[in-house]
């Protein structure tokens, strides 16, 4: 009886420590699998900011050639602009130089005409007429310089108003910056804490 009662206890022992063994493995291998899927969470989490840090170069890189694009199209803007400027100083010159030579071809045969009508009545007539086309000479002049003038202010409202577009971009892309700055730091935020949830 009592080497009986050894037997079932020792089976007891060994049920036991089998038993025990198998719950150890068992929790063993859940502590494997949780550290498994919190390195596959830690992988994914990794590889999504990847991509978004990927994404975000890709959308810097595409404002950084539209920025580019927009200079060289002010650059071209602005040569055709000079361009035309230059042509209408010449024109202005070249305007004021013909109206110069006119004046004053007009004014020596106004004097000639005065010194002759003391002696030649009849050149009266003819001092009229050449009076009255110096006037409208003078008038088509007048209209002439109020073109200038009024295209002079229109070049530099156009000016004023590009001064104005370009401050207005530069703050534009101060407000993309400080937003992509803001982006940069949320997800970076977001990363931590997953980090740290994980951990």
């Amino acid at each position: 009886m009592r080497k009986q009662q050894d037997r079932v206890a020792d089976l007891a022992v060994l049920e036991f420590q089998k038993s025990k063994a198998a719950r150890e493995a068992a929790q063993e291998a859940e502590h494997e699998r949780k550290r498994a899927e919190k390195e596959k969470e830690v992988a994914r989490l990794r590889a999504k900011q990847e991509r978004a840090r990927d994404l975000q170069a890709d959308k810097d890189a595409l404002r950084a050639k539209r920025e580019q694009e927009r200079k060289e199209r002010e650059w071209r803007e602005k040569e055709k602009f000079e361009a035309y400027k230059k042509k209408q100083t010449e024109e202005e010159m070249k305007l004021a130089r013909e109206w110069q030579i006119k004046n004053k071809e007009q004014h020596l045969a106004v004097e000639a005409a005065r010194e002759r009508a003391e002696f030649e009545r009849v050149l009266k007539a003819q001092l009229t007429q050449a009076e009255k086309e110096r006037q409208q000479e003078v008038n088509r002049i007048d209209k002439r310089h109020r073109f200038a003038d009024e295209l002079r202010t229109q070049i530099v409202q156009h000016e004023k108003q590009k001064v104005q577009e370009r401050a207005a971009f530069f703050d534009e892309g101060v407000q993309l910056d400080e937003q992509a700055r803001l982006r940069r730091m949320r997800l970076d935020e977001i990363k931590n804490q997953k980090l740290n949830e994980l951990r």
